[in-house]
């Protein structure tokens, strides 16, 4: 199995700067942050000089929120 799906908390919606929420701890989760560079798809794809600019789904949508 891939992942998992938990229950999703519909009043963590209506958080707002008037009603606060204080955040959760997970220290059960494992959370993996894996770098352009250490991605082997784009490593791949960098070896066969498919691309000039190689990027993660994570900094893409990084760019794309920055202002």
């Amino acid at each position: 199995m891939c992942g998992a799906l938990e229950y999703y908390d519909r009043s963590i919606d209506r958080t707002n700067p008037k009603n606060e929420r204080r955040l959760e701890r997970f220290k059960n989760r494992n959370f993996f942050k894996v770098t352009t560079t250490d991605d082997p798809v784009i490593r791949r794809l960098a070896n066969e000089d498919k691309a000039t600019v190689f990027a993660t789904d994570t900094i893409l949508s990084t760019l794309m929120c920055a202002p």
